[in-house]
């Protein structure tokens, strides 16, 4: 976001809606809401006549789908802002609920495509024979699945029907061919609620915010933004900027130095409080981005923040570019802003609390290059958010990721207006497709470590789900221990990834009664409060699990690798745990000697051989002391963190990095004992044999040290390390193969 200043933004406009003809169907234009009854909640005994004037949001499931559902009459209704991507034809389904979808029926001869839709409004009429039924969705026939649905009748308090959904807001603007933004001005708190959408690619941000008053050229400096993005792993984020000029903010200078793009916490010296923006809602499906978040039309902070009047036209601006996570700092770190579709910033007048409300909204279309991507970072139609046959998409309407592609955790709050006779609960679920066998487990705990932590572990025992809670007090499978709280409504399934999904409910605030027994650990009653907003969980999946006494043998075969900080309202979530020291040490010690060590003794045998001034025989002095070095320093980077994983009780051989190390030390050892065969017999068969062993532990080597890389970018969000070590790792390989090329021709 360093612009000289800002241009005016292009793109061209997409397609003008198409001649629309179906049977039944009738589409007019449509410049607000409806008035009708958001919210109305009825029962599945409710006659049909009793839904007429209700309205309720179509919910999101496979497919961008937006539409506010207007019952007009007892066999018709409306869709308002009737929003659908390209793809297959979708028809007009009923059903009794979520789970018997597969078993419902066409409700409608109306045949829904990307072209029949755009914002407008679209009328329906069911066929002969058809009642509105209590789910209506719409259906794609080929996938034979649902791509949204909105509850008509209620089956429980848990699922109100005709509910609003946060996809939905009252204003929405083109920015450029890929962007849009959407808003409501609050009408009684206050606050404006902005959605930024983007068809973008992985690890890019969108920012969005008033100019400073007054300003009629370089509109960035001077401006409040709100910059958010989804990075590495589905992981959500959104934060409060203040920009001064168009540079990177440099967060190792203390915030009088400060200067450029910097986040308000920042600036403020480290005030999180001075963050004023709340990111509400995220998603992203098809490929498409979208953030909603709120701030206050008049924060108060007027060394960071500008207020917003939504009765006068201000100058906003945005932009989208790529971001990084700085680890030291624990930030994201917006970049330069890129190039998306040769648009990648600008700014326009907006009067957000106009009377008639703005929707110049064409519809987005999916990018062949943004879709694959998303699918390869595990996107929603990646490994972790795509259909698994858990149901959890439909069940849920928060969720954050806690591991890259693999796991995922649901949740859903549900207060007095659910039961006012019962206390308030929260459902939880949690998702793992990694491969888990058949007789293992998945669980879940609260806490930011394996030691003071409570687990809920879930397996299928004959058939039968079984989701039991335990304290650890220590790494020692001794010290996990049975609580005695009974969770209710528990279900595990194996999913279609070959993973395990488990969900369960228990109150916001359970009872420590079940956890007081004698020596029970003080921190109990802290674990068991989830009223606040903000919660830390662990993970992880095993083979094997035994009830009442787990054993050694139960331990897992994948864990997180600490603390993920997720914020139950919003649903962002971050990591708690930094890289740790001996991880740290141990891939610098196996860079030491891998890429430096071991190349520097093959060219003391290569080149110093035979060299004027050299002593004969010094080259095999010296080429075996760098050899012995490499090793000692191997040694002592594996020693590091075995020690560690001993801590946690982790696996030792348990991933590829490990198994490509391992292997390494195996070659690395048989060459040195062919190398010092060779001292003594000075045979060609057993030198051959000595530098063919050599490649292949330097090949092996180069593996594991960009396998290594990947466990930083996995296991403790460490975003781009993969790459940047295997772009560094093949300069490097360059440069030396440059320097033995050169030597090579000098000696000939």
């Amino acid at each position: 976001m360093t612009p000289s200043h800002l241009r005016g933004f292009g793109g061209g406009l997409w397609a003008v809606l198409g001649v629309l003809a179906w049977t039944c169907t009738s589409v007019e234009g449509a410049t607000s809401f409806p008035n009708c009854t958001l919210g109305k909640n009825v029962g599945t005994s409710a006659a049909a006549s009793e839904l007429v004037g209700a309205c309720g949001d179509l919910f999101m499931v496979k497919r961008q789908v937006r539409g506010r559902v207007v019952i007009t009459g007892e066999t018709s209704f409306d869709v308002h802002r009737f929003e659908v991507t390209s793809g297959a034809n979708l028809i007009w389904w009923g059903a009794t609920s979520l789970d018997a979808v597969g078993s419902g029926a066409q409700v409608s001869a109306t045949t829904v495509t990307a072209e029949s839709t755009g914002g407008d409004v679209m009328s329906v009429s069911l066929s002969d024979g058809q009642s509105l039924p209590n789910l209506l969705a719409l259906w794609d026939a080929d996938a034979k699945e649902h791509v949204a649905y909105v509850w008509l009748r209620s089956p429980s308090s848990a699922t109100p029907s005709f509910q609003a959904q946060p996809t939905m807001m009252e204003n929405c603007k083109k920015l450029a061919g890929n962007l849009r933004v959407r808003w409501t001005v609050g009408s009684t708190d206050n606050k404006v609620h902005i959605g930024l959408e983007g068809n973008l690619r992985v690890l890019r941000y969108i920012a969005f915010g008033p100019a400073a008053p007054g300003s009629t050229d370089r509109l960035m400096g001077g401006s409040d933004v709100a910059i958010g993005g989804i990075g590495t792993g589905g992981v959500p984020w959104l934060n409060d900027f203040k920009i001064t000029n168009y540079e990177e903010c440099d967060h190792s200078l203390p915030a009088e130095s400060l200067t450029g793009v910097c986040d308000d916490k920042a600036w403020s010296g480290g005030d999180a409080t001075k963050n004023d923006v709340t990111l509400d809602y995220s998603h992203s499906i098809e490929g498409f981005m979208f953030l909603r978040y709120s701030r206050l039309l008049d924060t108060g902070d007027a060394s960071y923040d500008i207020p917003i009047t939504p009765a006068t036209s201000q100058t906003f601006i945005w932009a989208t570019g790529g971001f990084t996570f700085s680890e030291e700092h624990q930030v994201h770190v917006p970049r330069f802003h890129g190039n998306e579709d040769d648009v990648d910033y600008g700014y326009l007048p907006l009067t957000l609390g106009a009377a008639e409300p703005v929707w110049e909204c064409p519809a987005l279309q999916k990018r062949a290059d943004v879709t694959t991507a998303a699918e390869e970072e595990g996107d929603i139609e990646g490994e972790c958010l795509g259909d698994v046959g858990d149901g959890f998409e439909e069940r849920f309407a928060k969720s954050a990721m806690l591991a890259s592609n693999n796991v995922r955790l649901f949740w859903k709050v549900c207060g007095l207006e659910c039961d006012t006779s019962g206390d308030p609960y929260i459902e939880l679920a949690v998702r793992a497709t990694m491969q888990v066998p058949e007789s293992g487990y998945v669980a879940l705990g609260l806490g930011e470590s394996m030691v003071g932590s409570i687990a809920y572990v879930g397996w299928i025992e004959a058939g039968t789900s079984k989701v039991v809670s335990y304290t650890m007090d220590s790494y020692e499978a001794s010290s996990v221990r049975k609580s005695g709280e009974e969770v209710q409504d528990a279900w595990v399934m194996r999913n279609t990834r070959g993973g395990l999904s488990m969900r369960f409910r228990r109150p916001l605030r359970a009872s420590k009664a079940a956890y007081l027994r004698e020596g029970a650990p003080d921190w109990v009653e802290e674990m068991l409060d989830l009223t606040k907003d903000t919660k830390t969980f662990i993970w992880a999946v095993g083979g094997t699990w035994s009830e009442d006494t787990p054993l050694e043998a139960d331990i897992h075969t994948d864990r997180s690798a600490g603390g993920i900080l997720v914020n139950l309202k919003s649903g962002s979530s971050e990591r708690t745990l930094r890289l740790s020291r001996a991880y740290a040490a141990h891939g610098a010690c196996m860079a030491v000697a891998w890429l430096v060590l071991i190349p520097a003794s093959a060219a003391c045998a290569r080149y110093l051989k035979g060299e004027e001034g050299v002593p004969n025989m010094l080259f095999l002095t010296l080429h075996q002391v760098t050899v012995w070095s490499s090793l000692a320093v191997a040694l002592g980077g594996v020693a590091v963190v075995v020690i560690e994983m001993d801590k946690k009780k982790s696996r030792h051989i348990h991933s590829t990095h490990s198994q490509i190390g391992l292997t390494v030390m195996v070659l690395f050892g048989v060459q040195m004992f062919v190398g010092l065969v060779q001292a003594a017999i000075w045979s060609d068969t057993v030198k051959l044999l000595h530098r063919l062993l050599a490649f292949g532990s330097m090949a092996c080597a180069i593996a594991s040290v960009v396998t290594g890389s990947q466990h930083l970018e996995w296991q403790f969000g460490v975003y781009g390390a993969t790459t940047r070590t295997s772009v560094a790792t093949a300069l490097w390989m360059v440069v030396l193969g440059g320097l033995l090329t050169w030597r090579e021709m000098a000696v000939r």
